[in-house]
């Protein structure tokens, strides 16, 4: 009987841990690049981006006007690669990094996870996996709760003053 309890308890361990497994592996990311004049560096950038072993991920490059050759080394990149989660976003004026990044993450990123890196940046290739991996942990999600909530009293005790 000691015996069947054992496999059992072995069994649901196994199965437990493989759920867990493929509910990080579901949770869906999306990297964001902001790019203007990087043509000398974003194709390296785009390899390492595309080296990623996490499953569910987008990839949104935006543009900031580039007056370079960044965009047709993106376009050129993404056709060669076949790289179908993989947006290319054009703004029409330049208008800085956070604009170009607010705009993307308003009109292009649904996802449950984002980061952010830099065009001249290489993400290594378990990056995500281990990001997600941390955030589904749900002793750091507790506690990102309550900092967060701690954060927006604190706030809201120093800014009260200026809703009135």
């Amino acid at each position: 009987m000691s015996v069947g309890w054992i496999v059992g308890a072995i069994c649901f361990h196994t199965h437990r841990e493989k759920a867990k497994v493929d509910i990080v592996d579901e949770a869906s990311v999306t990297i964001v690049v902001s790019m203007f004049n990087e043509a000398d560096l974003i194709e390296e950038t785009m390899a390492a981006i595309k080296k990623v072993t996490y499953e569910n991920l987008k990839v949104v490059l935006v543009d900031d006007a580039s007056t370079d050759e960044t965009v047709a080394i993106v376009r050129h990149y993404i056709q060669k690669q076949h790289w179908t989660n993989c947006t290319l976003v054009e703004m029409s004026e330049n208008g800085g990094k956070a604009r170009a990044l607010n705009f993307a993450l308003t009109h292009y990123v649904d996802s449950e996870y984002i980061t952010v890196i830099d065009a001249d940046s290489i993400i290594d290739s378990a990056a995500i996996s281990k990001l997600v991996e941390n955030f589904d942990r749900q002793k750091l999600q507790q506690l990102r709760e309550s900092q967060l909530f701690e954060i927006g009293r604190l706030c809201w005790e120093r800014y009260k003053h200026l809703s009135m």
